[in-house]
């Protein structure tokens, strides 16, 4: 029987990483965030790229809300749902169900959930913890990205030109 080369065997040991405890900590100090980045799928990443990336995703997230949730809307204006609801977000943090609740006297031939789900899938958003803390426990509550993350630094859409800009010459 051949020899299988070292490079394409296992590694003897697992790479260390960062712990689910070293994770918790990241987000409680506001340097990871958990968004909805691309499509409907909520992603643990810095806040440095959160705020670079909300606004490269953010046309990805508007035609994924179409889809499924702006026949809901009946007639109501989305841009002017989204920013009744970031007012909303503006005082507090919340969730979808309390968005849909304040937001439904104002269009109520709109369905709540697909007012709620206008906001969230229209404007760069977080998750606040408790959630994403291990060992906690709390409904998924939003809060408007730049706020939220207003001590991140601003060149972060720089930050991430370049990372993508490395990218491509490193794929060449």
């Amino acid at each position: 029987m051949p020899e299988i080369p070292e490079e394409f065997l296992p590694p003897k040991e697992e790479p260390k990483g960062p712990t689910v405890a070293d994770l918790s900590t990241q987000i409680a100090r506001r340097a990871a965030v958990r968004a909805q980045l691309m499509r409907a799928t909520i992603h643990l990443v810095s806040a440095r790229d959160c705020l670079a990336f909300h606004p490269v995703t953010a046309g990805v997230l508007a035609k994924v809300f179409k889809t499924p949730w702006a026949a809901g809307l009946n007639g109501a204006d989305r841009d002017a749902v989204v920013a009744a609801g970031l007012d909303a977000l503006a005082e507090r943090p919340h969730t979808r169900a309390e968005l849909a609740e304040l937001l439904a006297p104002r269009w109520p031939e709109a369905d709540p959930p697909a007012l709620a789900h206008a906001v969230t899938f229209n404007a760069a958003l977080v998750q606040v913890p408790p959630r994403g803390l291990w060992g906690a426990n709390g409904q998924a509550t939003w809060a408007p990205a730049d706020a939220f993350l207003a001590h991140t630094d601003a060149d972060d859409r720089r930050h991430l030109r370049q990372r993508i800009h490395d990218g491509d010459r490193r794929s060449q």
